[in-house]
């Protein structure tokens, strides 16, 4: 195996819905829900200056996995993000039935990330 780049510090955000596979839920609430979801994160990125780029975010179907640019502090997605998600959901889970609201668990780490001959795109 070869190593195409030298490992780069990036920042790694998880979200995932609790309880995305409830049986209450049918295809259209969890549409509903996986919209609500993409709104808050949206919101709360553009709101902290943080760029959405699609190719740094995998969707994994009840959540999201963004690795950050290495030129965006850290600091933005502990200071920032959690508080303008938090509000968007607020007001989307005022607004949907329960079967639409959403719980969402976010994970930060901030670490090296080597590419290799393995890895989409290099």
């Amino acid at each position: 195996m070869t190593t195409t780049r030298p490992a780069v510090h990036r920042t790694i955000m998880a979200v995932d819905v609790e309880g995305y596979g409830d049986l209450r839920r049918t295809n259209p609430h969890k549409g509903a829900v996986r919209e609500g979801m993409y709104r808050a994160l949206w919101a709360a990125f553009a709101a902290s200056g943080v760029p959405w780029v699609d190719d740094d975010c995998k969707d994994t179907g009840d959540g999201v996995f963004i690795l950050a640019s290495p030129e965006i502090p850290k600091a933005t997605f502990v200071e920032s993000i959690p508080a303008d998600v938090a509000a968007v959901l607020r007001a989307h889970n005022a607004a949907h039935p329960v079967e639409e609201r959403i719980r969402l668990r976010m994970a930060l780490h901030a670490g090296e990330v080597v590419y290799d001959d393995f890895t989409p795109g290099t």
